[in-house]
C-alpha cells in the first residue's frame, strides 16, 4: 500500500470496519476497498472504494464513488496532506478532505462524533477478482436501481491515469 489515508468512522459495534483490501496496478493506481458487514440497514455487505492514481509515485488524482457515480479530486492540486477520508454514517457515505471543504470536513468529524480508525492490521493485498462484480459495478446489487452495470473502478483508474499521468 503506497498511500495509507487517515480515516474517520462512526464506531458501531454492530457494523465495524472488517478489512481494508488493496488492489494495485504497479505504480499507476491503488483501489483501497473499505469493507463493512452491511450497508446501513440493508442486508448486504458494503465495499467502498477510494481510488488513488499516481504520477511519478505522487498522488495525482483521488476518485470517490457515491451512488455508483465517480468523482475525481485533486485535478487542481487541492487535496489535503495527508490524504484523509471520513465515512459519515452507517451507509458509509464518504468524503475526501480538500482545501475547499476542510472547514466542513472538520465540523462533520466533531458534530457526528467520528473517530480516527486504526486499520493497519486489517490491510490485505488482493487481486481484482477478490471483489465480487456486484460491488465493483453494481450489477445485481440491491442498491443499484438501474438495470445496467456501472464502470468498474479499475477501468476508471486507468482512464484517469491515461488522461493525467501518461507523458
Amino acid at each position: 500500500m503506497i498511500t495509507s489515508p487517515i480515516i474517520f468512522t462512526k464506531k458501531n459495534p454492530d457494523n465495524p470496519l472488517l478489512e481494508v483490501l488493496v488492489e494495485s496496478n504497479s505504480d499507476k493506481y491503488e483501489i483501497i476497498w473499505y469493507h463493512w458487514p452491511h450497508d446501513g440497514f440493508m442486508p448486504v455487505e458494503d465495499y467502498e472504494p477510494v481510488i488513488v492514481v499516481y504520477s511519478k509515485k505522487q498522488i495525482k488524482v483521488v476518485i470517490t464513488r457515491s451512488a455508483w457515480k465517480f468523482k475525481p479530486h485533486n485535478i487542481d492540486n487541492t487535496l489535503s496532506n495527508p490524504l484523509s477520508v471520513l465515512f459519515k454514517d452507517d451507509f458509509h457515505h464518504y468524503m475526501i478532505r480538500t482545501e475547499e471543504n476542510a472547514v466542513d470536513f472538520d465540523k462533520i468529524i466533531g458534530s457526528t462524533q467520528l473517530e480516527q480508525e486504526e486499520y493497519q492490521s486489517k490491510i490485505k493485498d488482493i487481486s481484482p477478482s477478490a471483489i465480487d462484480l456486484k460491488f465493483r459495478t453494481g450489477w445485481g446489487h440491491i442498491t443499484n436501481y438501474q438495470v445496467f452495470p456501472h464502470d468498474d473502478p479499475a477501468d476508471v483508474a486507468m482512464q484517469y491515469y491515461r488522461a493525467y499521468c501518461e507523458e
